[in-house]
């Protein structure tokens, strides 16, 4: 599993399993309603841009869109 902090989000902390059965981007939706549920994600706090994330997290664009 692999842990990756975005850079413009310091309080966003996700992580990715690679190696699961999830999918990668239902694995990146569920953590963002957890940083959202948990208060590490603020409301109208700004996320990432999708090509940003997908570059903290070594994923490709198209799963964080699909996620966003």
């Amino acid at each position: 599993m692999s842990r990756a902090r975005t850079g413009s989000i310091p309080e966003l902390l996700l992580a990715i399993d690679r190696d699961g059965p999830v999918a990668l981007h239902r694995q990146l939706e569920r953590g963002l309603q957890d940083a959202i549920r948990s208060g590490r994600l603020k409301p109208g706090a700004p996320l990432p841009s999708t090509r940003a994330l997908a570059g903290e997290l070594a994923l490709s664009r198209g799963v964080v869109v699909e996620a966003y």
